[in-house]
């Protein structure tokens, strides 16, 4: 299918076609759920194309200064009468323009002081963003609303049933790794979890001014650093820390060794972030770290290591901050992620199939409950942190091998002893059982006190008591979790 000046795949074909078949039955609210490497742009070009062929007035909200200038240009392109709303750019606004291209955060500011033209159709880009009341009133006042987003639930978790009447997917993840639109996480390495009990918390998600004092220390920043020199490969790498002063100490971090980094925050000027972006793809920046700037709209496909230094209780934010290093590209077979957030055993594997939907939120995968019958819960390697199947006797990134019971033995003053086979066994059995509790727990939404009551009902100890460890880097597995969480406050 060819639409103005570009030519539709198979998945965006499909997508446009049924969301103009959900509007033709009756549809008013039609929400898009359209992953990373569909071509959202396209598909949003495509619909406004289409729906001003017939004389219907679109306006397109998005966020981003690149993707707005993007959708002028494919707008020009196709011939469209169009005008653009956003601060400090050189287009006049027109409000009678048959396509509005709309900046989100300048609409925010210069709603209810400004004159426009409603629309009869809103494509609404990361809609799961524009769900104030604020919003729903203004979406109302046009005939249709198509809403385009990679993770349709609320920053609550809640589904968005209340704001659209259907829902369209695109495609699945496992199609489009097939088909090489987007490239497979192969590595997923958890060197440490960390200790968030008793957190605080704000809007659903952790507090930040307590994050960013609970992530930004030395000892942790450090970790970050030494797991990618070991475990990155010398890949393209961006990182996800909790805010301002956690962003610099990694990027100072980084330097200090000798790896070229940068960061970006929010008051870097566009210009300085295409000149990063730049020395990036030129791989004279190895390391690009970033606090909440970087988690849409921004594609930088050679990327192919993501660091996961910002812990959410969001599966959202998670998805979004991991599909950065997703796309396909000349230079790259995959991606690693390097989670030092934990986010992996909270949320899952970023590349499984998630069912959406309107009313339930958050997709759970229906796990099996601790004791069922069925596939063993992953572990961590214990040299390296990367996350194997639990009936994995060997690890396919450093070579680890399960030593047999006839072998075990530890280092004591120098020397080699033998180590009580009733001992060891006993102790292997607890901290086999508290790491498959604390996986399938966080992957079905529970939490880690739960999970530790279990255990002990289990086996009648606290995880302290028993001397069992959380998911630590290997250097700390000798530790006990008092003297654990003791290093990390």
């Amino acid at each position: 299918m060819k639409v103005g000046p570009y030519t539709l795949d198979e998945y965006q074909e499909r997508a446009v076609n049924e969301v103009r078949a959900s509007l033709a039955a009756g549809g008013r609210r039609i929400l898009l759920e359209a992953p990373t490497g569909t071509g959202k742009t396209v598909i949003a070009m495509a619909i406004t194309e289409l729906s001003a062929r017939r004389g219907t007035r679109v306006g397109f909200i998005t966020s981003g200064r690149q993707l707005i200038y993007q959708m002028a240009r494919k707008a020009e392109e196709s011939g469209l009468d169009y005008s653009v709303l956003m601060a400090n750019s050189r287009y006049e606004w027109n409000p009678d323009a048959q396509c509005l291209i709309i900046s989100k955060d300048t609409l925010d500011a210069r709603r209810g002081r400004m004159y426009w033209n409603q629309p009869d159709i809103y494509i609404v880009d990361e809609c799961d963003v524009c769900l104030s009341e604020k919003w729903r009133k203004l979406l109302k006042k046009s005939r249709y609303t198509v809403g385009l987003t990679a993770t349709p639930v609320s920053g609550k978790g809640e589904g968005l049933g209340f704001y659209y009447d259907s829902m369209v997917k695109v495609a699945k993840d496992s199609e489009l790794i097939e088909s090489g639109r987007l490239v497979d996480i192969t590595k997923c390495f958890s060197p440490y979890r960390p200790d968030l009990v008793g957190g605080k918390k704000s809007g659903g998600d952790w507090n930040q001014n307590w994050l960013g004092q609970r992530m930004n220390r030395q000892r942790l920043v450090g970790d970050i650093v030494q797991h990618w020199q070991r475990l990155g490969e010398g890949r393209p790498t961006v990182a996800f820390c909790v805010d301002k002063k956690h962003t610099a100490a990694v990027c100072e971090a980084f330097k200090a060794v000798g790896v070229p980094s940068e960061y970006i925050i929010d008051e870097t000027t566009q210009f300085e972030r295409d000149e990063i972006f730049k020395r990036v793809e030129l791989g004279e920046t190895k390391v690009l770290v970033n606090c909440a700037t970087l988690t849409r709209g921004w594609d930088l496909p050679c990327v192919s290591c993501c660091i996961l230094a910002k812990p959410t209780r969001r599966v959202r934010l998670y998805l979004q901050m991991v599909g950065r290093v997703l796309r396909a590209h000349h230079t790259k077979d995959d991606a690693i992620l390097i989670d030092h957030s934990g986010s992996v055993w909270e949320h899952g594997w970023p590349t499984e199939d998630r069912e959406w939907t309107l009313e339930g939120g958050e997709p759970r995968e229906q796990q099996r409950q601790p004791g069922e019958q069925g596939e063993q819960p992953e572990r961590l390697c214990p040299q390296c942190g990367l996350i194997l199947p639990g009936y994995a006797s060997s690890c396919t990134n450093c070579g680890w091998k399960r030593l047999q019971r006839e072998q075990m033995a530890e280092a004591e003053d120098g020397t080699l002893r033998s180590v009580k086979k009733r001992e060891r066994t006993s102790q292997e059995k607890l901290q086999r059982e508290w790491t498959g509790l604390l996986f399938a727990f966080a992957r079905s939404g529970k939490r880690y006190k739960q999970a530790a009551a279990v255990f002990k009902g289990k086996t009648g100890q606290w995880p302290d008591d028993a001397k069992v460890y959380p998911l630590a880097a290997p250097h700390q597995r000798s530790m006990l979790v008092s003297e654990w969480r003791s290093a990390y406050k």
